[in-house]
């Protein structure tokens, strides 16, 4: 239901997309709000978990509970908003949702529960992200921007196990400021390579969003881009140890207004 609930708000976000009306007047698409739809495949490459972080708790791999599972469709939908002076403000809606099952290769001790090794085992990893980023022009030229920023991210994650009589889940709700940072270079009047990122680290732990991508504009209204993305980070506290990669190849469409 999760996954058809995503397909839904994706898929209705693109129509938005596509039927909105040209506008009057031709400026230049960097100076006019945009709307970028971005599709892909996202692999979880790994997603080591121990809940609550002490020996009352076993560590283990989540990816590896997910199986074959753990390649699943994901999509981003970014607003992007010109200011004066070379400002601009993005705001992100990204939701992601693993879903899987398998049979454990050890018995597994998760959030006060255990799970033994021979049932089956359902597993499902959210991590639904929603942000708003400022960001300034700190180079521009004719064939480079460069802008610098902060992220604010809030976080909507959960991450359940279960199987026959036994379920435990572990939800996280909360703020996290990253570091932003892009960079453009402009190959010509169509092409361009764009690689973006945030990121931030402390004692407990890191995050980092990291996109790299090619993207070719159609008319002063259309462009569309191809790329790579990544995620990774986590926690180790007191109570909490989940680091996760996520990695997946990007499809995009961007419309100005």
């Amino acid at each position: 239901m999760q996954k058809l609930a995503l397909s839904c708000r994706l898929v209705g976000l693109a129509g938005l997309l596509m039927m909105v009306s040209p506008t009057a007047g031709a400026a230049d698409p960097a100076e006019r709000v945009s709307l970028e739809l971005e599709l892909g495949a996202a692999q979880l490459q790994k997603n080591e978990l121990q809940s609550p972080n002490d020996a009352s708790a076993t560590r283990f791999d989540l990816a590896r509970v997910l199986g074959t599972d753990s390649t699943q469709g994901t999509g981003r939908v970014t607003v992007r908003i010109p200011a004066a002076g070379g400002d601009e403000w993005l705001a992100v809606y990204a939701p992601l949702t693993f879903e899987g099952s398998a049979t454990l290769d050890q018995t597994v001790v998760y959030e006060g529960r255990t799970f033994a090794g021979a049932p089956e085992t359902r597993a499902s990893y959210r991590f639904d992200t929603y942000r708003l980023t400022w960001r300034r022009a700190v180079i521009q030229s004719a064939e480079t921007t460069v802008r610098l920023g902060v992220t604010g991210l809030v976080r909507d994650a959960a991450i359940s196990l279960s199987q026959a009589g036994v379920s435990a889940s572990r939800s996280n709700t909360g703020l996290v400021p990253l570091l932003h940072g892009s960079l453009e270079r402009r190959l010509g009047s169509r092409i361009s390579l764009i690689g973006d990122v945030d990121a931030l680290g402390s004692g407990q732990g890191y995050a980092v969003d990291l996109s790299l991508r090619a993207q070719y504009v159609l008319d002063t209204r259309w462009a569309v881009s191809a790329g790579y993305r990544m995620l990774d980070g986590g926690a180790d506290n007191d109570t909490l140890y989940n680091f996760a990669r996520i990695e997946w190849l990007t499809l995009g469409v961007r419309r100005s207004f």
